[in-house]
Protein backbone atom coordinates (compact mmCIF):
# COMPACT_ATOMS: atom_id res chain seq x y z
CA UNK A 1 0.00 0.00 0.00
CA UNK A 2 2.90 2.41 0.45
CA UNK A 3 2.92 3.49 -3.43
CA UNK A 4 -0.58 4.42 -2.84
CA UNK A 5 -0.16 6.35 0.08
CA UNK A 6 2.79 8.26 -1.82
CA UNK A 7 0.28 9.49 -4.42
CA UNK A 8 -2.29 10.61 -2.20
CA UNK A 9 0.54 12.29 0.24
CA UNK A 10 1.54 14.25 -3.49
CA UNK A 11 -2.40 15.36 -3.70
CA UNK A 12 -1.55 16.74 -0.53
CA UNK A 13 1.52 18.65 -1.09
CA UNK A 14 0.15 20.01 -4.57
CA UNK A 15 -3.00 20.95 -2.84
CA UNK A 16 -0.82 22.96 -0.43
CA UNK A 17 1.87 24.56 -2.78
CA UNK A 18 -0.54 25.39 -5.03
CA UNK A 19 -2.86 27.44 -2.70
CA UNK A 20 -1.15 30.47 -3.39
CA UNK A 21 -2.44 30.86 -6.66
CA UNK A 22 -4.81 33.00 -6.77
CA UNK A 23 -6.56 32.49 -10.59
CA UNK A 24 -8.57 29.61 -9.30
CA UNK A 25 -9.07 28.44 -12.49
CA UNK A 26 -4.73 27.86 -12.89
CA UNK A 27 -4.86 26.48 -9.94
CA UNK A 28 -6.95 23.47 -10.23
CA UNK A 29 -5.49 22.91 -13.54
CA UNK A 30 -2.04 22.97 -12.07
CA UNK A 31 -3.29 20.45 -9.36
CA UNK A 32 -5.79 17.84 -11.97
CA UNK A 33 -3.03 17.91 -14.44
CA UNK A 34 -0.09 16.99 -12.47
CA UNK A 35 -2.64 14.59 -10.11
CA UNK A 36 -3.63 13.01 -12.80
CA UNK A 37 -0.06 12.55 -14.83
CA UNK A 38 0.65 10.17 -11.35
CA UNK A 39 -2.15 8.20 -11.77
CA UNK A 40 -1.58 7.65 -15.62
CA UNK A 41 2.06 6.59 -14.36
CA UNK A 42 1.05 4.42 -11.40
CA UNK A 43 -1.59 2.50 -13.10
CA UNK A 44 0.65 1.87 -16.77
CA UNK A 45 3.90 0.84 -14.77
CA UNK A 46 1.69 -2.31 -12.62
CA UNK A 47 2.13 -5.41 -13.60
CA UNK A 48 0.02 -8.00 -14.82
CA UNK A 49 -1.06 -9.32 -11.96
CA UNK A 50 -2.28 -5.93 -10.30
CA UNK A 51 -5.99 -6.17 -10.90
CA UNK A 52 -8.25 -9.40 -11.10
CA UNK A 53 -8.79 -9.19 -14.47
CA UNK A 54 -6.21 -7.30 -15.57
CA UNK A 55 -4.13 -10.47 -17.84
CA UNK A 56 -7.31 -11.79 -18.71
CA UNK A 57 -7.55 -8.45 -20.67
CA UNK A 58 -4.00 -8.46 -21.93
CA UNK A 59 -5.02 -12.85 -22.97
CA UNK A 60 -8.22 -10.75 -25.27
CA UNK A 61 -5.55 -8.42 -26.74
CA UNK A 62 -3.34 -11.48 -28.06
CA UNK A 63 -6.51 -12.64 -29.72
CA UNK A 64 -7.55 -9.68 -31.07
CA UNK A 65 -4.99 -9.18 -33.36
CA UNK A 66 -6.40 -12.27 -35.47
CA UNK A 67 -10.01 -10.94 -35.67
CA UNK A 68 -11.12 -9.06 -38.59
CA UNK A 69 -12.56 -5.58 -37.62
CA UNK A 70 -16.17 -7.46 -38.15
CA UNK A 71 -15.85 -10.64 -36.87
CA UNK A 72 -17.60 -13.82 -37.13
CA UNK A 73 -16.86 -14.90 -33.57
CA UNK A 74 -17.25 -12.58 -30.76
CA UNK A 75 -14.52 -11.70 -28.35
CA UNK A 76 -15.39 -13.42 -24.91
CA UNK A 77 -18.92 -11.20 -24.04
CA UNK A 78 -16.76 -7.85 -24.74
CA UNK A 79 -19.13 -5.25 -26.51
CA UNK A 80 -18.47 -3.79 -29.80
CA UNK A 81 -16.62 -0.71 -28.72
CA UNK A 82 -14.28 -2.13 -26.50
CA UNK A 83 -14.02 -5.22 -29.61
CA UNK A 84 -12.90 -2.26 -31.91
CA UNK A 85 -10.84 -0.48 -29.29
CA UNK A 86 -8.73 -3.36 -28.48
CA UNK A 87 -8.74 -4.60 -32.24
CA UNK A 88 -7.14 -1.12 -32.87
CA UNK A 89 -4.27 -1.03 -30.66
CA UNK A 90 -3.65 -4.93 -31.01
CA UNK A 91 -3.37 -4.27 -34.73
CA UNK A 92 -0.67 -1.77 -34.42
CA UNK A 93 1.59 -4.33 -32.23
CA UNK A 94 1.31 -1.86 -29.32
CA UNK A 95 3.18 -3.98 -26.18
CA UNK A 96 0.73 -4.64 -23.30
CA UNK A 97 2.31 -2.28 -21.34
CA UNK A 98 2.04 0.53 -23.63
CA UNK A 99 -1.57 -0.33 -24.10
CA UNK A 100 -1.98 -0.17 -20.37
CA UNK A 101 -0.69 3.17 -20.35
CA UNK A 102 -3.28 3.74 -23.00
CA UNK A 103 -6.11 2.33 -21.05
CA UNK A 104 -5.18 4.40 -18.37
CA UNK A 105 -4.70 7.40 -20.49
CA UNK A 106 -8.78 6.89 -21.87
CA UNK A 107 -9.96 6.52 -17.92
CA UNK A 108 -8.55 9.23 -16.54
CA UNK A 109 -8.40 12.58 -19.25
CA UNK A 110 -12.67 12.34 -19.65
CA UNK A 111 -12.73 13.05 -15.50
CA UNK A 112 -10.18 14.93 -15.56
CA UNK A 113 -11.45 17.39 -17.68
CA UNK A 114 -15.29 17.42 -15.99
CA UNK A 115 -13.43 18.13 -12.23
CA UNK A 116 -11.48 20.68 -13.77
CA UNK A 117 -14.25 22.61 -14.99
CA UNK A 118 -16.81 22.00 -12.35
CA UNK A 119 -14.92 21.22 -8.68
CA UNK A 120 -14.73 23.78 -5.92
CA UNK A 121 -11.58 21.47 -3.83
CA UNK A 122 -9.41 19.85 -7.41
CA UNK A 123 -7.55 18.33 -4.20
CA UNK A 124 -10.24 16.86 -2.70
CA UNK A 125 -11.95 15.58 -5.48
CA UNK A 126 -9.10 13.47 -6.69
CA UNK A 127 -8.72 12.18 -2.71
CA UNK A 128 -12.55 11.19 -2.77
CA UNK A 129 -11.57 9.79 -6.36
CA UNK A 130 -8.66 7.68 -4.85
CA UNK A 131 -10.16 6.37 -2.12
CA UNK A 132 -13.71 5.20 -2.32
CA UNK A 133 -13.38 2.29 -4.63
CA UNK A 134 -13.13 4.38 -8.01
CA UNK A 135 -9.38 4.29 -8.54
CA UNK A 136 -9.13 0.68 -7.52
CA UNK A 137 -11.75 -0.26 -9.71
CA UNK A 138 -10.22 1.11 -12.71
CA UNK A 139 -7.35 -1.18 -11.97
CA UNK A 140 -9.46 -4.41 -12.46
CA UNK A 141 -12.80 -3.24 -14.39
CA UNK A 142 -11.22 -1.47 -17.76
CA UNK A 143 -14.19 -1.75 -19.69
CA UNK A 144 -16.88 -0.66 -17.54
CA UNK A 145 -13.73 2.12 -15.92
CA UNK A 146 -13.89 3.37 -19.66
CA UNK A 147 -17.58 3.45 -19.88
CA UNK A 148 -17.89 5.30 -16.03
CA UNK A 149 -15.17 7.74 -17.51
CA UNK A 150 -17.61 8.43 -21.05
CA UNK A 151 -20.84 9.13 -18.78
CA UNK A 152 -18.83 11.72 -16.47
CA UNK A 153 -17.72 13.29 -19.54
CA UNK A 154 -20.83 13.73 -20.74
CA UNK A 155 -22.52 15.77 -17.90
CA UNK A 156 -20.80 18.53 -20.06
CA UNK A 157 -23.13 18.18 -22.34
CA UNK A 158 -26.46 17.86 -20.05
CA UNK A 159 -24.97 20.99 -18.37
CA UNK A 160 -24.85 22.29 -21.86
CA UNK A 161 -28.29 21.01 -23.07
CA UNK A 162 -26.98 19.59 -25.66
CA UNK A 163 -29.01 15.69 -25.39
CA UNK A 164 -28.29 14.87 -28.96
CA UNK A 165 -24.14 14.44 -28.11
CA UNK A 166 -25.05 13.16 -24.69
CA UNK A 167 -27.12 10.87 -25.88
CA UNK A 168 -24.42 9.71 -28.58
CA UNK A 169 -21.77 9.38 -25.36
CA UNK A 170 -23.90 6.77 -23.95
CA UNK A 171 -24.13 5.21 -26.58
CA UNK A 172 -20.55 5.13 -27.03
CA UNK A 173 -20.28 4.13 -23.19
CA UNK A 174 -22.61 1.17 -23.28
CA UNK A 175 -20.32 -0.13 -26.36
CA UNK A 176 -17.95 -0.04 -23.68
CA UNK A 177 -20.29 -1.51 -20.92
CA UNK A 178 -23.83 -1.89 -21.60
CA UNK A 179 -24.53 -1.09 -17.64
CA UNK A 180 -23.87 2.68 -19.04
CA UNK A 181 -27.31 2.21 -19.77
CA UNK A 182 -28.69 3.38 -16.61
CA UNK A 183 -27.05 7.02 -17.18
CA UNK A 184 -29.45 7.87 -19.64
CA UNK A 185 -31.68 9.38 -16.79
CA UNK A 186 -28.92 11.38 -15.88
CA UNK A 187 -30.07 13.93 -18.45
CA UNK A 188 -33.45 14.81 -16.73
CA UNK A 189 -32.59 14.26 -13.66
CA UNK A 190 -30.10 17.38 -13.60
CA UNK A 191 -32.87 19.62 -14.08
CA UNK A 192 -35.36 18.20 -11.81
CA UNK A 193 -36.15 19.42 -8.18
CA UNK A 194 -37.09 17.94 -5.45
CA UNK A 195 -38.99 19.36 -2.13
CA UNK A 196 -40.21 18.66 1.01
CA UNK A 197 -43.34 17.24 -0.29
CA UNK A 198 -41.04 14.66 -2.61
CA UNK A 199 -39.66 13.56 0.41
CA UNK A 200 -42.55 12.43 1.81
CA UNK A 201 -42.95 10.08 -1.19
CA UNK A 202 -39.24 9.17 -1.39
CA UNK A 203 -38.14 8.09 1.89
CA UNK A 204 -41.34 5.59 2.31
CA UNK A 205 -40.67 4.18 -0.71
CA UNK A 206 -37.14 3.89 -0.30
CA UNK A 207 -37.90 2.12 3.04
CA UNK A 208 -40.35 -0.31 1.40
CA UNK A 209 -37.64 -0.84 -1.79
CA UNK A 210 -35.38 -2.27 1.07
CA UNK A 211 -37.82 -4.16 2.58
CA UNK A 212 -38.39 -5.66 -0.48
CA UNK A 213 -34.73 -5.98 -2.23
CA UNK A 214 -34.34 -9.55 -2.83
CA UNK A 215 -38.14 -10.07 -4.82
CA UNK A 216 -37.51 -7.00 -6.07
CA UNK A 217 -33.78 -7.78 -7.77
CA UNK A 218 -34.93 -11.37 -8.82
CA UNK A 219 -37.71 -9.34 -11.06
CA UNK A 220 -35.39 -6.83 -12.72
CA UNK A 221 -32.52 -9.50 -12.91
CA UNK A 222 -35.34 -11.69 -14.91
CA UNK A 223 -36.32 -8.76 -17.21
CA UNK A 224 -33.22 -7.78 -17.93
CA UNK A 225 -30.87 -11.07 -18.66
CA UNK A 226 -34.24 -13.55 -19.47
CA UNK A 227 -33.57 -15.93 -16.43
CA UNK A 228 -33.45 -15.70 -12.42
CA UNK A 229 -30.41 -14.08 -11.14
CA UNK A 230 -29.12 -15.60 -7.69
CA UNK A 231 -28.58 -13.41 -5.24
CA UNK A 232 -25.16 -12.72 -3.59
CA UNK A 233 -24.57 -11.49 -0.07
CA UNK A 234 -22.14 -8.95 -0.77
CA UNK A 235 -22.72 -6.94 3.03
CA UNK A 236 -22.48 -3.89 0.90
CA UNK A 237 -24.62 -1.70 4.09
CA UNK A 238 -21.75 0.40 4.67
CA UNK A 239 -21.94 2.19 1.91
CA UNK A 240 -25.05 2.62 1.83
CA UNK A 241 -25.23 4.39 5.20
CA UNK A 242 -22.25 6.78 4.15
CA UNK A 243 -24.49 7.80 1.25
CA UNK A 244 -27.71 8.62 3.20
CA UNK A 245 -25.56 10.38 5.35
CA UNK A 246 -24.01 12.46 2.64
CA UNK A 247 -27.10 13.48 1.44
CA UNK A 248 -28.47 14.35 4.21
CA UNK A 249 -25.61 16.56 5.26
CA UNK A 250 -25.81 17.90 1.83
CA UNK A 251 -29.21 19.12 2.24
CA UNK A 252 -28.55 20.91 5.55
CA UNK A 253 -25.50 22.50 5.09
CA UNK A 254 -25.63 23.45 1.33
CA UNK A 255 -25.04 26.19 -0.55
CA UNK A 256 -29.11 27.46 -0.41
CA UNK A 257 -28.97 29.09 -3.60
CA UNK A 258 -31.81 28.12 -5.54
CA UNK A 259 -29.60 29.24 -8.82
CA UNK A 260 -26.62 26.56 -8.09
CA UNK A 261 -28.01 24.10 -10.40
CA UNK A 262 -24.80 21.64 -10.36
CA UNK A 263 -25.63 21.33 -6.48
CA UNK A 264 -29.10 20.29 -7.66
CA UNK A 265 -28.20 17.84 -9.96
CA UNK A 266 -24.94 16.24 -7.70
CA UNK A 267 -27.75 15.80 -4.90
CA UNK A 268 -30.39 14.09 -7.43
CA UNK A 269 -27.28 11.63 -8.42
CA UNK A 270 -26.46 10.75 -4.82
CA UNK A 271 -30.25 9.81 -4.45
CA UNK A 272 -29.82 7.62 -7.17
CA UNK A 273 -26.84 5.72 -6.26
CA UNK A 274 -28.79 5.03 -3.24
CA UNK A 275 -31.26 3.56 -4.99
CA UNK A 276 -28.72 1.27 -6.89
CA UNK A 277 -27.04 0.76 -3.40
CA UNK A 278 -29.95 -0.70 -1.49
CA UNK A 279 -29.73 -3.52 -4.51
CA UNK A 280 -25.89 -3.71 -3.60
CA UNK A 281 -26.58 -6.10 -1.03
CA UNK A 282 -27.89 -8.55 -3.72
CA UNK A 283 -25.32 -8.40 -6.48
CA UNK A 284 -21.83 -6.63 -7.11
CA UNK A 285 -23.49 -5.83 -10.87
CA UNK A 286 -25.62 -3.96 -9.43
CA UNK A 287 -23.51 -1.87 -6.98
CA UNK A 288 -21.43 -1.38 -9.59
CA UNK A 289 -23.78 -0.31 -12.00
CA UNK A 290 -24.31 2.77 -9.29
CA UNK A 291 -21.05 4.01 -9.84
CA UNK A 292 -21.83 6.23 -12.74
CA UNK A 293 -24.43 8.11 -10.34
CA UNK A 294 -21.79 7.98 -7.26
CA UNK A 295 -18.98 9.12 -8.75
CA UNK A 296 -20.46 12.87 -8.94
CA UNK A 297 -19.73 12.14 -5.11
CA UNK A 298 -16.29 14.08 -6.17
CA UNK A 299 -17.72 17.18 -6.75
CA UNK A 300 -20.84 16.97 -4.51
CA UNK A 301 -18.75 16.82 -1.29
CA UNK A 302 -16.50 19.62 -2.31
CA UNK A 303 -19.43 21.82 -3.12
CA UNK A 304 -21.22 21.33 0.23
CA UNK A 305 -17.50 21.88 1.95
CA UNK A 306 -16.61 24.75 0.23
CA UNK A 307 -20.36 26.56 0.41
CA UNK A 308 -19.89 26.63 4.58
CA UNK A 309 -18.55 30.67 5.23
CA UNK A 310 -16.78 29.29 8.53
CA UNK A 311 -12.89 28.33 7.30
CA UNK A 312 -12.42 26.45 10.53
CA UNK A 313 -15.79 24.57 9.34
CA UNK A 314 -14.36 24.09 5.72
CA UNK A 315 -11.05 23.27 7.31
CA UNK A 316 -12.50 20.59 9.93
CA UNK A 317 -14.52 18.94 8.03
CA UNK A 318 -12.04 18.26 5.12
CA UNK A 319 -9.81 16.83 7.75
CA UNK A 320 -12.62 14.33 8.56
CA UNK A 321 -13.61 13.77 5.09
CA UNK A 322 -9.99 12.74 4.62
CA UNK A 323 -9.39 10.77 7.56
CA UNK A 324 -12.52 8.63 7.17
CA UNK A 325 -11.34 8.02 3.23
CA UNK A 326 -8.45 7.08 4.49
CA UNK A 327 -9.48 4.13 6.86
CA UNK A 328 -11.99 3.24 4.26
CA UNK A 329 -9.16 2.99 1.44
CA UNK A 330 -7.08 1.12 3.68
CA UNK A 331 -9.85 -1.61 4.74
CA UNK A 332 -11.44 -1.92 1.19
CA UNK A 333 -8.33 -1.61 -1.01
CA UNK A 334 -5.38 -3.26 1.93
CA UNK A 335 -7.14 -6.23 2.20
CA UNK A 336 -5.99 -6.87 -1.00
CA UNK A 337 -9.55 -6.16 -2.88
CA UNK A 338 -9.68 -6.68 -6.60
CA UNK A 339 -5.65 -7.84 -5.86
CA UNK A 340 -4.67 -4.28 -6.42
CA UNK A 341 -2.76 -4.63 -3.14
CA UNK A 342 0.07 -5.37 -3.05
CA UNK A 343 1.41 -3.50 -5.58
CA UNK A 344 3.99 -4.67 -8.08
CA UNK A 345 5.34 -2.74 -10.83
CA UNK A 346 5.87 -4.48 -13.97
CA UNK A 347 10.07 -5.90 -14.03
CA UNK A 348 9.29 -6.97 -10.47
Amino acid sequence: MTIYYILLLLVGLISIFTFGIKDKNKRNLNILVIISFAIIILQGLRKSSVGVDLFGYLKALEVAKFLDFVPSVKLLNYEVGYLFYSQFFAKLNVPDQFYIFIVAVTIIMPITYIWIKNTKMPGLSVFIYLTLGFFTFTFSGLRQSIALAITFFSFKYIQEKKFVKFLLLVLLAMSFHTSAIVFIMAYPLYHFKLNLYHFLFIIPSLIIVFILKSQIFVIIYKIYRGYKGEIEVTNAYTMLIVMIFVLILAYIFANKEKTNINLNAYRNYMLIAIIFQIFASQSNMIMRAGYYYFIFITLLLPEVIQSQRDIKIRIFSTIVVIASLVIFFQVQTGSGYLNVSPYYFFWE
